[in-house]
Order: structure tokens, then sequence, then C-alpha cells
């Protein structure tokens, strides 16, 4: 028979020996032997994962949509993405909610932003890793000009 930890039926102590007595974990529902008259939990694990379930439905923290719609972070990791070609990749989307996230980060905290920031960069790295980008005419002509002028000067 197992019995709620609310509830404590009979004597834990019979003819001085200690009673052990079934009771039901209040975080995961399996029965277990209770050790004493205040035990809860059948572990340490199933205590600490209800302390953190019950301090995170306490903490739930809205965050509001962006309502100005594109933001300039997202702006600017779209149009990378869109040059190499990238955008529609697992990772460039990736890049793109965290640059969403960022853009509304009125929320977060500055330790949570450098986060996202860090975590943008390394996923916006890897996005555009080994994409091919075109290169630009007018960069190809300062090229060839600094090509004639190392030569001349070398």
């Amino acid at each position: 028979m197992f019995v709620s930890a609310g509830s404590i039926y009979g004597s834990w102590l019979v003819g001085g020996d200690v009673m052990a007595m079934q009771r039901l974990c209040d975080s995961c529902g399996e029965g277990y032997e209770a050790k004493t008259v205040r035990s809860r939990y059948c572990s340490d694990r199933c205590k600490r994962r209800f302390h953190r379930g019950a301090r995170a439905v306490e903490k739930v923290v809205e965050v509001a949509p962006l309502v100005s719609g594109v933001g300039e972070v997202e702006e600017a990791v779209r149009s990378e993405l869109e040059a190499a070609g990238r955008l529609s990749s697992s990772l460039g989307r990736a890049a793109v909610a965290l640059a969403c996230r960022m853009d509304g980060s009125s929320r977060e905290t500055g330790a949570g932003l450098a986060s996202l920031a860090k975590q943008l960069q390394v996923t916006l790295a890897a996005a555009t890793a080994d994409a091919v980008v075109e290169s630009d005419p007018v960069d190809e002509v300062r090229a060839a000009r600094d090509r004639k002028l190392r030569a001349v000067s070398g």
C-alpha cells in the first residue's frame, strides 16, 4: 500500500525499531520506501527536479513580439545569408531566429544579450563557412590595382 507524503499512517517506531513505509514520490509518482517521517521524494534527483520545476513555473517570462517588423540585426543577418545563398539552410534559419531574438530583446539582461550575440556569431560563421560568395566587380578592380602597385613598388 502506498501513502502520499502528506498523510502518515501507523507508528514509525515499533518496539524500538524504525518502521519503513511505502510512499509515492511527489516528483515522479513512483513508489519508494520512506526512511523518515518527512520524506517526500524517492531520490535527491527527484527532489532537485521537483524544486527546479516549481521555480520554473513561477518565473515564466513572456517575450513580446517584435512589432515594428524586421529589426536591424535580422536585416543584416538576412542580407549576409542571402549573399552566401544560405538563407534557407537550417543553420541560416537558426541564425535568423537568434537575430530576431536580439532585435526584440527588451527584457534580456546584459549577460543574456552577450550570450545571444556570441551564439549568433558562431551560428552565422557555421552557416556561411563553405559558401562561395560571388565577388563584386569593384573588389576585383581594387585587387588588380593593388597587385600593380605592389609590382611597381616592390
